[in-house]
């Protein structure tokens, strides 16, 4: 991701130094051909091929970018020197996060070595006609140095003849054991490793860097004074930078406060979103301006991959935790219900799955195997999962409840002997405030599997009215109670909606003669419920008075058979006092 972020870079730069500069271009491949590649057929052919290529990337230096240091000619000059390296070195071990930056300083280091060291004559290192036999070489080793060229044996560049991933990681110990040696052969500027510890990148002109004063040219822990001081003040600009936002966004959340979920979340944005803006242009100034070595170069590349994917991790979160809060602040949601829970869930886990694929991707950017990352993600994935067992339940619960609705924030339901008002559905649990005022907290798991009734669902309330009238009263006044009752209950008709009341004469009960009235009362709104039947319950008293219709009140019959024993009753008084006279 830091070399997309350089290129982007590089091409805006490139864009504003106008077309002029982009004319002035002068190709520094040998061969005058900007494609084409350098021959590895042959042990001959590479070793030829990467001196002679960089011989021309070296009078390219000297003749055109030192006397005209524009960014059309720095890019010219190692876009050539990084298609040459990738051409003969073996990099497949090397991270993808630090492959460009390691290719180009290892064929420069390679570079000075072989033009230190003696070479064979050419017609001593294998060429065509070794490598055309039945049994090519496989591997050819630089007399009296360690440099070794490799055979490839699969893949797109099987046959090819490349310098091993060895070579490349010893190059600059190599270098450091020959610099000190004159050089063998003819090159066009002397010392490139020198000269690109010295000067710096982009926007530099390498004739500023000389007339410096010495000191500032000097070498301190391996690098140019004036490079530590420029890379001193960049790291101290990005942290001032990361600090204000810092300080913007708490200035931010104390403004909004509690008002703005939605705001509160993007405001949390502020902070990673300068952060994942100023590291990596922070390691393109490093490595593309200040030009500092290698050896402090790849570390910043490294860690500035990795913190963009982290904090790309971190915005992942924040983005659709925000998303949901945005969703959760329109009317169509609820703040508190299950919809509401839900949606904060999914989008914790869509956060969680963006962030650890990020994770994983910069893992394997920055050079760490993304099988044992998947597998350590696996396992710690099963360990939390092992301990969280019961919150694992009660989250499926309540995905469970969320599919099938039994009920919702502020409906009146019935379960496991509890009867109240829901007041807010969790991810773990129900909350129901009882009619009584006790909260009663019962686990999803639980709800999802038990019987529950709603009371808020029913489409009305159904009572039945029943009535008992005295056995001595006549037919007639019997059905004359009947149509009182119905013309009592038409009074209400509008409570009534598609649901007309239903009354009969239901019974010849033991003590009464039974009248039953059916209603369903709409809306079913309980207490609007109990106020009509209120006034319901007086009317029919006031009409049956009315009528002369009596109730009847229970009561039994004793009859004695002809022949039993008589029954004694006696009135019994108040018990004498424990000291009256008998």
């Amino acid at each position: 991701m830091i070399k997309h972020v350089v290129r982007a870079l590089l091409c805006l730069l490139l864009a504003a130094a106008g077309p002029a500069a982009a004319q002035q271009t002068v190709s520094p491949d040998a061969t005058g051909h900007p494609l084409q590649p350098v021959d590895t057929s042959s042990p001959r052919a590479t070793l030829m091929g990467f001196l002679e290529s960089s011989d021309a990337v070296g009078r390219f230096y000297r003749d055109v970018y030192y006397v005209d240091p524009t960014l059309a000619h720095l890019q010219a000059a190692f876009n050539a020197r990084r298609r040459t390296a990738f051409r003969v070195l073996d990099l497949h071990d090397v991270a993808p996060a630090t492959r460009d930056q390691v290719a180009v300083e290892a064929s420069v280091y390679l570079y000075e070595i072989l033009s230190r060291i003696e070479l064979p004559p050419a017609e001593a290192i294998p060429g065509p006609e070794a490598v055309a036999g039945a049994n090519p070489p496989e591997r050819w080793l630089v007399p009296g140095t360690n440099i070794t060229m490799v055979r490839v044996t699969d893949g797109e560049r099987r046959g090819d003849y490349l310098f091993s991933g060895d070579t490349v990681n010893l190059a600059a110990d190599d270098y450091a054991l020959v610099r000190h040696l004159p050089y063998r052969r003819t090159v066009p500027t002397r010392d490139f490793v020198e000269i690109r510890q010295l000067i710096g990148g982009v926007l530099i002109p390498p004739r500023a860097i000389e007339n410096l004063p010495g000191w500032l040219k000097s070498s301190v822990f391996g690098l140019v004074v004036w490079k530590l001081l420029a890379l001193a003040a960049l790291v101290a600009l990005i942290a001032a930078l990361i600090a204000l936002a810092y300080h913007l966004s708490g200035r931010l959340r104390r403004r909004i406060g509690d008002r703005s979920a939605v705001g509160a979340s993007l405001v949390r944005l502020v902070v990673p979103v300068a952060i994942v803006v100023l590291v990596p242009l922070g390691a393109v100034v490093a490595n593309g301006v200040i030009h500092v070595n290698e050896a402090l170069g790849s570390p910043i590349r490294i860690g500035a991959e990795a913190v963009m994917h982290l904090v790309g991790a971190w915005i992942a979160w924040v983005a659709c935790v925000s998303a949901a809060e945005l969703v959760i602040a329109s009317p169509r949601v609820a703040e508190g219900t299950l919809d509401a829970q839900v949606l904060r869930l999914c989008s914790r886990i869509l956060g969680m799955v963006f962030a650890v694929t990020l994770i994983l991707l910069g893992g394997e950017k920055i050079g760490l195997p993304l099988v044992g990352l998947i597998a350590g993600v696996g396992v710690g994935g099963l360990a939390i999962a092992l301990a969280a067992q019961d919150t694992l339940r009660n989250v499926l619960g309540s995905l469970m409840i969320f599919f099938d609705q039994p009920y919702r924030a502020g409906d009146l339901i019935s379960v496991l002997g509890h009867e109240g008002v829901v007041e807010t559905i969790g991810l773990r649990s129900t909350r129901i405030r009882q009619l009584n005022g006790t909260l009663t907290t019962i686990p999803n798991e639980k709800m999802a599997s038990v019987e529950i009734v709603n009371v808020s669902r029913r489409p009305s309330i159904r009572r039945i009215i029943r009535l008992g009238l005295t056995y001595d009263t006549p037919p007639e006044k019997v059905e004359r109670a009947a149509t009182v009752l119905r013309e009592v209950l038409d009074e209400h008709a509008a409570r009534w909606a598609n649901l007309p009341p239903r009354v009969y004469f239901e019974d010849l009960a033991a003590d009464n003669l039974a009248l039953v009235a059916y209603t369903w009362f709409h809306p079913p709104e309980f207490w609007e419920f109990k106020a009509a039947h209120d006034r319901i319950n007086l009317r029919i008293l006031q009409r049956f008075a009315e009528e002369g219709i009596d109730f009847a009140f229970p009561t039994s019959t004793t009859v004695l058979e002809p022949g039993s024993a008589p029954i004694a009753i006696a009135l019994s008084g108040p018990a004498p006092a424990a000291d009256a006279p008998a």
